[in-house]
């Protein structure tokens, strides 16, 4: 054999060859066969460094909370995004939903929807001022008539007190013990109730005679008080009301609180106000408005400048006190050693 056959011989067979070689690939890619995962090289970019989504990496929500995002094995309970996580089930046990379970499945939808709205500011006039006692550590506040009811604290120091409206006069009080340091106060068909500080103790009154008539335990701490007619809704220093039972004060539910979709902490003294809640926040001189079913923050007023009138006389501490008489449809506010306390008219 000579030796061009030999090289025409050599090529015919690596030309078979690849034909065959090409065949296989073709076969592995319609089968759908791929390269083992430790074969695959990375990039820099597939890292999210060029800003580029792996589905790996963390990606934050639209209120700046991160959020872990996970890939589905078909195996594990996935959470939704308004609740806490779902039991996996088969077609024998399909759950029931209750009807209260969907309605605070449909409030958490609404309050994702609303918790990034930007809260409005809303203008007010001074109607009125009325004389206050500037020893008095304001922290709770209730209007009946022209009577004001008020909750006064600090250990060893601490009063619940009625005086009257138009001369500051006080009618009659009540001394706490003096481990107890008086917090937010709130009237619901003729009781007053009285939460405290760091005791965990509510404390309830006849609402005439300031009679102490039971006690009850909670957890945490107590800030401010109100209530919707039914049950008492109760700030805890934290960004959460708490909604308890009239009754026993058992927590019923909670809703969080968010301002320009963030949480809103230190929420103090609470008033109901025409189905929402006005707050004070402690450290800041303004009123925020709530929505009950949401805890979304639409609006809030700014009155740094009654504090500016009150320090003009004395040195005031920080607004805290709302009272609201839905007879008359009037709003009272004052604070800590304030010697004023002022009727004013929000605008919307």
């Amino acid at each position: 054999m000579t030796h061009h056959r030999i090289v025409y011989y050599l090529l015919i067979a690596s030309l078979l060859i690849g034909v065959l070689y090409l065949q296989t690939l073709y076969a592995q890619e319609g089968s759908g066969v791929t390269a083992p995962l430790d074969d695959i090289q990375v990039s820099p970019q597939d890292t999210n460094q060029g800003g580029v989504s792996t589905g790996n990496e963390v990606i934050p929500s639209d209120v700046g909370e991160p959020v872990p995002v996970t890939t589905s094995t078909g195996n594990e309970v996935i959470p939704s995004d308004f609740d806490e996580p779902v039991p996996a089930t088969t077609d024998a046990e399909e759950p029931e939903i209750s009807e209260s379970e969907i309605q605070r499945i449909m409030r958490r939808m609404e309050a994702r929807k609303n918790r990034v709205i930007k809260a409005k500011q809303l203008s007010y006039e001074v109607v009125n001022r009325f004389p206050h006692r500037p020893t008095a550590f304001t922290q709770g506040l209730v209007i009946k008539g022209d009577t004001l009811i008020e909750s006064s604290g600090g250990y060893g120091k601490s009063l619940l007190s009625k005086v009257n409206l138009e001369s500051g006069e006080v009618l009659s009080e009540q001394t706490m013990p003096p481990h107890i340091f008086a917090e937010g106060i709130s009237y619901l068909k003729g009781f007053l109730y009285q939460l405290s500080y760091r005791r965990g103790v509510l404390m309830v009154y006849d609402a005439e005679t300031l009679f102490l008539t039971e006690q009850h335990q909670y957890s945490g701490e107590g800030w401010g008080l109100t209530n919707n007619g039914h049950q008492l809704i109760m700030s805890d220093g934290s960004d959460t009301l708490r909604y308890m039972s009239r009754k026993n004060f058992e927590e019923l539910k909670r809703i969080s609180v968010t301002e320009n979709g963030r949480p809103l902490k230190y929420l103090n003294e609470l008033e109901w106000v025409d189905g929402k809640i006005y707050a004070n926040v402690w450290l800041r001189n303004k009123i925020v408005i709530i929505n009950p079913r949401t805890g979304v923050v639409n609006a809030y007023v700014d009155l740094k400048d009654l504090l500016t009138e009150v320090r003009a006389e004395m040195m005031a501490g920080v607004l805290n006190g709302i009272a609201y008489d839905e007879q008359s449809k009037r709003l009272y506010v004052t604070g800590k050693y304030w010697p004023t306390l002022f009727e004013i008219e929000i605008k919307s």
